[in-house]
């Protein structure tokens, strides 16, 4: 974190750099691994990201820690004044939305701020809620796709695949609300549920169909619930 402020004072041209108070522009961290970055008196909006470009090429080097060299990139949201708002936390929270764009988009990037943003992050928040209610009120279920020997043509196993029936838009994507499990935690969660419901299911096969039933089912596994 040191180093990064370090570079934040350093890689800025003088005209445009946070560390000048005189030219009305400043810099802070707001927590954790955030900072905050306000250019005042540009020529255009666009030249703020030359900036952003100039600060990801600078992060992107290797910090010295303890002899080691460590790499880590960063994540930029970009607000301009073309957007007006009607305070300076609106004008946070809309440089934090790009921000969380960028790292959607695969670290090291930046991502200028939009309108739209603002309705794809209330569709995100408000899906995040709609899958934790999911999972109590028994709108997800397994699907069983067989794994067929190429050798015999029999089916060896099965693979356990979690799907989600919304009670208003039905079916949703697993490329929708797999990838939001995984950034909110819930997907520990959801994992143990499909790993118990498919134990029980395999349990009941071997009872009623004996040695027909599947050998063995494939469950997949979060890194999340590795860890755990």
């Amino acid at each position: 974190l040191k180093q990064i402020a370090e570079r934040l004072l350093s890689a800025v041209r003088a005209g445009d750099t946070p560390a000048h108070t005189d030219a009305g522009n400043t810099s802070g961290r707001l927590g954790g691994d955030e900072f905050v970055v306000l250019l005042d008196g540009l020529a255009s909006p666009e030249h703020a990201t030359l900036v952003a470009d100039r600060l990801l090429g600078v992060f992107a080097q290797p910090y010295e820690i303890n002899g080691h060299e460590i790499y880590s990139s960063a994540s930029i949201g970009v607000v301009t004044s073309t957007h007006s708002s009607a305070s300076a936390d609106e004008v946070l929270r809309d440089a934090d939305t790009a921000m969380y764009e960028a790292k959607l988009a695969g670290k090291g990037q930046y991502v200028v701020f939009d309108v739209s943003m603002r309705k794809r992050l209330q569709n995100r928040v408000n899906l995040e809620s709609e899958l934790r209610k999911a999972i109590d009120l028994e709108q997800l279920f397994l699907m069983y796709q067989p794994i067929v020997s190429l050798q015999t043509g029999q089916v060896e196993s099965f693979e356990v695949l979690v799907r989600w029936r919304h009670p208003e838009r039905g079916l949703i994507s697993p490329g929708e609300f797999i990838p939001l499990a995984e950034d909110t935690g819930l997907i520990v969660r959801i994992g143990e549920w499909v790993l118990r419901n498919a134990c029980a299911q395999l349990a009941r096969w071997r009872a009623t169909a004996g040695a027909a039933a599947p050998r063995n089912i494939s469950v997949n596994l979060s890194r999340n619930q590795l860890f755990q």
